[in-house]
């Protein structure tokens, strides 16, 4: 699909819908031997990995360069941009990769600062796997979780942290940093930083917690013509008017199977997919970067 962006969300949108397909069957649909003759190895690609902090970047970083391996030890929050030269895929379906993660915690030096050098800098990106979660973040910090309950509590003093309503809350709440995080890079992308950048991927990911309003979560993430777009889907619509050589993927992912609690005196969510499915998943995420790669 080389050329301009024209600005078929149809074709993104069946694309998530054909990985939903396959996760429900608990099969892939499409052949995965057509890849198998796919090498690259030798000059690094520069990726970029975006994301508000708990979204999953470094867990889905780590589940991209480990594709057959789908139990993984838990990840740890990141502080620092993390800098590493990698492989993405398995056997003769490989790649190199230079990856920058860029700490999800905004209005830190290190972020912003981190974050206009690599756009910017003479080894800017030519693709960005920008990380979300629809409101499924989790949260690093017990200082911050005790910040969070007391302005939701002060906003309403009759919140009940075992009610869906508080969930529904703690995802709206996480939704405003991932919106603002994700109209950062983009204002970025438009005044002319990221030169070279060619594509980019929205990874809806820890959508194993919530499998059961995945269209939600697609409707959410994917402009669709015939409504009016959210704020989300207005801000990846604008980006792809400007810069209309860039190609877009939304697709949903889960990296590995995790429970879930929104807050620690909240009810634990647990994981909806089994392994094949979150296979399924990371399978079909691996086909599309290899093919957005290559």
């Amino acid at each position: 699909m080389p050329g301009d962006w024209n600005g078929d969300w149809d074709t993104v949108r069946g694309q998530w819908n054909s990985v939903h397909d396959d996760v429900e069957r608990g099969r892939p649909s499409h052949d995965e031997r057509a890849a198998r003759g796919w090498l690259r190895l030798g000059r690094s690609t520069p990726v970029l990995f975006t994301g508000v902090a708990g979204s999953g970047k470094t867990m889905l970083n780590n589940a991209l360069m480990r594709p057959n391996r789908i139990d993984a030890a838990d990840s740890s929050r990141s502080k620092d941009i993390e800098k590493q030269r990698t492989v993405f895929g398995s056997g003769r379906k490989r790649i190199q990769a230079s990856v920058v993660v860029i700490p999800g915690q905004m209005y830190s030096p290190e972020r912003g600062s981190g974050l206009a050098a690599t756009l910017t800098g003479k080894a800017s990106p030519t693709g960005i796997i920008h990380v979300v979660c629809w409101g499924h973040n989790r949260i690093w910090s017990p200082g911050s979780e005790t910040d969070i309950g007391d302005a939701l509590r002060s906003e309403d003093p009759s919140f009940n942290p075992d009610s869906e309503l508080a969930r529904e809350r703690m995802r709206e709440f996480h939704l405003v940093s991932e919106l603002a995080e994700f109209r950062e890079i983009c204002g970025l992308i438009e005044d002319g930083a990221a030169k070279r950048l060619s594509w980019m991927i929205v990874a809806v990911c820890q959508c194993d917690l919530y499998w059961n309003r995945i269209e939600q979560a697609r409707d959410y993430y994917i402009p669709r013509e015939t409504r009016t777009d959210n704020q989300f889907c207005k801000r990846l619509r604008d980006l792809t008017k400007e810069r209309t050589s860039i190609r877009i993927a939304v697709l949903p992912m889960s990296s590995r199977r995790i429970s879930y609690r929104p807050l620690r005196e909240m009810p634990m969510q647990r994981p909806t997919l089994d392994d094949v499915q979150i296979g399924i998943l990371r399978n079909r995420f691996s086909s599309t970067l290899r093919d957005f790669l290559g």
